[in-house]
């Protein structure tokens, strides 16, 4: 996602409340114009928000064990724990409650830095993905497209509307070396919303004809069973689920983002937030 200000500018100014407030307006281009705004849940003053977490419970707890990394910024927005362990790490920097508990071990690396002052800045990034889930399954279904997608063999969607296509799935569920192929241009939007079960299951979702990372968005709705992805499974956009837990195992990898009530990754499970230059 492209920035509207200088990222050097910003980085000097993350201690600052004005660009932390500034930074709420961020949010995908064509997903705004859809009608979802991912807000401050969506970016760091720096535009690198890899995983963002929602959990507000003592009793919440985000954990990333074995060789689990995350390229990018991490916000904890929760007041309960995040177990970081193991030998994987976060390359970037990590922002937690005040009132939440981070634990790292010795073994798991943190590049940047490490804030636990931002109480504000996280609040509103977890107002901003609410209001974004609420908003992206308000959306009308584009006709043409599935109701529930539940398969181990592969798929195609074509973009005809040459802007934004809305699915409102029962299911997304893709097993074995199944793929799900998203085709359009780079204009493309696709939001897909999923009320129930969402799995990867060594499988992956694959962008074609210039469709662009930040231009998908899963938002699985509601409470329910936990978003999970295992074995090889790849996921190129955001996953949005606001009230469920995420849990990535094997070596599966999300090229983009994951905002969620909780995460737990294990394994050599990834996060990879690309980031504009």
């Amino acid at each position: 996602m492209n920035s509207t200000f200088g990222p050097q500018t910003l980085r000097r100014a993350l201690c600052t409340a004005f660009v932390l407030a500034v930074a709420q307006l961020s949010a995908h281009a064509s997903l705004l114009s859809a009608g979802v705004n991912l807000g401050y849940a969506d970016s760091t003053p720096a535009n690198r928000w890899a995983v963002f977490t929602l959990g507000s419970a003592p009793g919440d707890v985000n954990t990333l064990s074995s060789g689990a990394q995350i390229f990018g910024d991490a916000g904890f927005a929760g007041s309960g724990h995040s177990n970081l362990s193991g030998t994987g790490s976060i390359r970037g920097d990590v922002v937690s409650r005040s009132t939440g508990v981070l634990q790292k071990s010795s073994s798991f690396a943190i590049t940047g830095g490490t804030f636990n002052n931002r109480d504000a800045a996280l609040a509103q990034g977890v107002s901003n993905a609410y209001a974004a889930a609420s908003a992206a399954n308000s959306l009308a279904s584009t006709s043409g497209y599935p109701t529930t997608i539940n398969q181990n063999t592969s798929l195609t969607l074509n973009d005809t509307t040459g802007g934004n296509v809305v699915l409102h799935l029962t299911d997304f569920v893709l097993s074995g070396s199944a793929a799900l192929t998203l085709q359009g241009t780079a204009a493309t939007t696709y939001i897909i919303n999923v009320t129930n079960k969402f799995s990867l299951s060594g499988s992956s979702v694959v962008l074609l004809g210039g469709v662009k990372v930040e231009n998908v968005l899963f938002n699985v709705v509601g409470a329910g069973s936990d978003a999970t992805l295992n074995g090889g499974a790849v996921l190129n956009g955001t996953l949005l689920a606001a009230y469920r837990t995420v849990k990535m195992a094997g070596s599966a990898t999300v090229y983009g983002e994951v905002i969620a009530n909780k995460v737990a990754m294990s394994g050599t499970s990834s996060v990879r937030r690309p980031i504009s230059p």
